[in-house]
């Protein structure tokens, strides 16, 4: 299962990388090329291209049976079963193993691929004080009359 990022996230990255392109192409057009600095449009606009196709296609990140992995060059993995607690802090979670731990930013998932993250977080079975996804039930006194 692919957790895909925000569509706002990925037309910002293609807006300012043809952003960046249409000012290399006016400066190459309009001033030419004198000095080696006067190619950092162009440069700009291929890293945001690159970033753009980069996480269009491959997301933010992919669960496998029991794997999650980060889509970044080196990005973290951690096994699902090895994780021992889930903390909330700012709106992300951080899924922590005996030896390593994982930021997932939650404000760059798309709302839908966010509540299947939760619903695999939440099936991990770990105890209620160890995971923000437990239903706590709230008992109610009876008053008397």
């Amino acid at each position: 299962m692919k957790i895909k990022y925000t569509k706002k996230r990925l037309r910002v990255n293609l807006i300012l990388g043809l952003i960046w392109l249409v000012l290399g192409v006016l400066k190459w057009g309009f001033d030419h090329f004198d000095f080696w600095l006067d190619y950092y449009p162009l440069v700009l606009a291929f890293l945001y291209l690159a970033l753009y196709l980069f996480e269009l296609q491959n997301q933010y990140l992919n669960i496998v049976e029991d794997l999650i992995k980060k889509n970044y060059p080196f990005g973290k993995q951690i096994h699902l079963p090895d994780v021992t607690r889930i903390k909330k802090y700012a709106g992300d979670y951080i899924l922590l193993t005996d030896k390593s731990k994982m930021k997932i930013d939650t404000q760059i998932i798309d709302p839908d691929c966010l509540k299947k993250l939760k619903r695999v977080l939440a099936d991990l079975n770990l105890s209620p004080d160890k995971t923000p996804f437990t239903t706590s039930v709230q008992y109610t006194s009876l008053s008397k009359s």
